[in-house]
């Protein structure tokens, strides 16, 4: 749980220093709810500090991953 409110943090302050560099989380399975995954989604997505997770695992990260750059 400590590394999904390292992660939200680190979006966070990025997000302030220059919102238009889009902060990304990469893992392995999605976090579920009892783990931060509410928290996570709270602050994921366009405008907000986390621009997307992605999981490694997923056969369309590369392509997710270009579509944010």
């Amino acid at each position: 749980l400590e590394y999904v409110w390292r992660a939200i943090a680190k979006a966070a302050v990025s997000h302030e220093a220059d919102p238009r560099t889009p902060f990304v989380v990469l893992t392995i399975g999605q976090p579920q709810a009892a783990t931060g995954g509410k928290a996570i989604d709270a602050v994921t997505g366009k405008g907000r500090p986390i621009a997307a997770v992605l999981d490694l695992l997923d056969d369309a990260v590369v392509e997710r991953l270009r579509s944010l750059a």
